[in-house]
């Protein structure tokens, strides 16, 4: 068994990313002999996170490759000494808190069989011929992978926040939003974890991530979404963005 990742390397929005082919290319290589092709299968698999470990790193990269003004190597290392002396103390004072949640879905095996079937001489086209159709296969298979996406309190919560796209948003509208996305999550099919519990719920432990991280902070009968921490909302909102339309 093989395990690979179509996209070919890590996010750095938090969207799926597009296929790259050529290791799978190289895998559908071994039906060359036809006695394999009836032993072949794909097995989507989707993952998805309260927290991505190195989440703003990949969006320092992001910066970078958009061309936008990165921050100086001695602001980074302010943040990197803050962010020890941070965790350090509360490990200290017994504060220390998991990551969240990770959350895994295994989809449907599909069989490649009758795909083979559908293209007899693919091993004897020229080589950009064959990819063309390697690359359908592999954009068929992240559709698959894409629809199957966990979504979890963290990304709920994100995905509220942006959409209501404001700096100051209320509890009671904030876990509105929440529900009425949950429920149309729920009714298109969507791998939500956990959609049984009651809102409330669901939002304190997306608000136990998100306080912790600098995300939110609480300010009256609401919540201020802080400047450092609307791109994290953006990252992980991404993550769920292509269910929501």
């Amino acid at each position: 068994t093989q395990g690979i990742f179509l996209e070919g390397g890590l996010t750095r929005d938090g969207k799926l990313r597009a296929p790259k082919i050529g290791l799978l290319d190289y895998v559908l290589g071994i039906a060359r002999e036809p006695e394999y092709r009836s032993r072949l299968y794909v097995i989507p698999v989707a993952v998805n996170y309260d927290r991505v470990l190195e989440d703003r790193s990949l969006l320092l990269e992001l910066a970078k490759t958009e061309g936008r003004p990165r921050p100086s190597r001695l602001s980074q290392l302010s943040d990197v000494t803050r962010f020890l002396i941070w965790n350090v103390g509360r490990l200290v004072t017994a504060k220390w808190r998991r990551y969240g949640r990770a959350a895994v879905v295994i989809g449907k095996p599909v069989s490649l069989a009758a795909w083979f079937e559908r293209q007899p001489d693919l091993f004897d086209l020229p080589r950009p011929e064959r990819l063309a159709k390697v690359q359908q296969l592999s954009d068929d298979v992240m559709e698959r992978i894409g629809g199957l996406i966990p979504v979890t309190s963290v990304a709920l919560a994100c995905a509220a926040i942006q959409s209501l796209d404001a700096d100051f948003i209320t509890h009671a509208r904030l876990l509105t939003r929440m529900q009425d996305m949950r429920d149309t999550l729920v009714e298109l099919n969507s791998r939500v974890v956990k959609a049984d519990r009651n809102i409330d719920e669901t939002f304190e432990r997306a608000w136990r991530m998100l306080r912790m991280r600098r995300v939110l902070i609480a300010s009256g009968q609401g919540y201020a979404v802080l400047p450092r921490g609307r791109q994290l909302v953006s990252y992980h909102a991404n993550s769920i963005a292509h269910l929501l339309g």
